[in-house]
């Protein structure tokens, strides 16, 4: 199973992006990529927006909203497969936030 390291640095920095970013009508997830994505591969991630998800590219991670509306179903994470090469990781911003507490 692949790792995927961050510094400290790199994590608190993320922490305060997520701060920027969150919105009450979304969820806010992290993907956490190996490498920084081919122009290929982040042309085909941002066609797979909709209405209730939307990416933003940022290095080597991807912010994820996933806008919670009623009736609508939840993007499903086969085509991120399809489109990301390589490995990567999603995470939510809880994790994200205990991870850099427990840093020192």
């Amino acid at each position: 199973m692949p790792v995927f390291i961050r510094t400290d640095a790199e994590m608190k920095e993320i922490v305060a992006r997520i701060e920027n970013l969150e919105t009450r009508d979304a969820d806010l997830n992290i993907i956490l990529l190996a490498n920084n994505l081919d122009n290929a591969s982040r042309a085909k991630l941002i066609a797979l927006r909709t209405e209730t998800d939307g990416f933003r590219v940022r290095g080597r991670e991807i912010y994820w909203w996933r806008r919670k509306k009623p009736g609508t179903s939840l993007f499903s994470t086969m085509s991120l497969g399809r489109v990301l090469r390589g490995p990567y990781t999603i995470r939510g911003t809880n994790t994200i936030r205990k991870l850099v507490a427990k840093s020192p």
